[in-house]
């Protein structure tokens, strides 16, 4: 889920344009959904 709320304000940033619903689906759908919780790296 941070991912998407990430990639989400980098595309955003980016293109000056928040993203459609069409394309956030997209990401979550590229997402990897694993029950397995890790440490973040990074932010």
């Amino acid at each position: 889920m941070e991912n998407i709320a990430r990639k989400c304000a980098m595309q955003e940033i980016l293109s000056g344009e928040k993203l459609h619903f069409e394309a956030i689906k997209h990401l979550c759908k590229n997402e990897k959904w694993s029950g397995e919780v890790k440490g973040k790296i990074g932010f």
